[in-house]
């Protein structure tokens, strides 16, 4: 499942008020015990945060616990009149997460992305929706352009290492799935040791 990246690279100040919470939902779905992680994320409205932010946590939360009530969210107005990208990106990973893929396609078209960084997300997302509609060469293109401005990414490394593999090219493949580890390693502070090239 992907949340690392979403909510925790949004840029308000109030995000200091939302994440230990955040982290805590997160901890609790990794004990198995969602129901409490869904209370205690829909319980965020009474803190006095960002409603944006608010919003932007119910949504991960919600999707990672495959909850539908995500898709409801989403149908509701936006907290705020100004375009978030962190809550356009959360929007769209809902849909693609219930499958509304003509939703999701429809959400990239007004995608508001300016920073390096976002563009890069977009492309990211391009290439979930061209995976899930089995476009596997599609897929390969818009998760290497996510690459090429964001290199830092072992969750594009790890499609892109199954997307290869899907394609007969072993090589390529095992040079991504290589990448994804070592970034994973670094992010956690860990050595790594290059997997191994797998027998076929």
């Amino acid at each position: 499942m992907k949340r690392a990246w979403t909510f925790a690279s949004a840029s308000s100040g109030s995000i200091r008020q939302v994440m230990p919470y955040l982290r805590k939902c997160r901890a609790l779905i990794h004990l198995d015990r969602a129901d409490e992680a869904i209370e205690t994320v829909m319980g965020l409205d009474l803190l006095g945060a960002s409603p944006t932010e608010v919003r932007i946590a119910q949504l991960e939360i919600l999707r990672t616990c495959g909850r539908r009530e995500a898709l409801a969210l989403i149908q509701e107005p936006a907290p705020s009149s100004k375009s978030d990208f962190s809550l356009w990106l959360e929007q769209v990973l809902t849909r693609l997460t219930f499958y509304d893929l003509d939703g999701a396609e429809a959400d990239l078209r007004t995608a508001p992305a300016i920073r390096t960084y976002e563009r890069s997300r977009v492309c990211y997302v391009q290439g979930m929706l061209a995976d899930l509609r089995w476009q596997v060469d599609d897929a390969i293109t818009a998760f290497e352009h996510a690459l090429s401005m964001h290199a830092d990414d072992p969750g594009a490394h790890h499609h892109l290492a199954r997307l290869y593999f899907l394609r007969g090219d072993a090589e390529q493949s095992q040079a991504h799935l290589t990448a994804m580890v070592r970034r994973c390693a670094r992010r956690f502070g860990c050595v790594a040791s290059p997997p191994t090239s797998p027998r076929i």
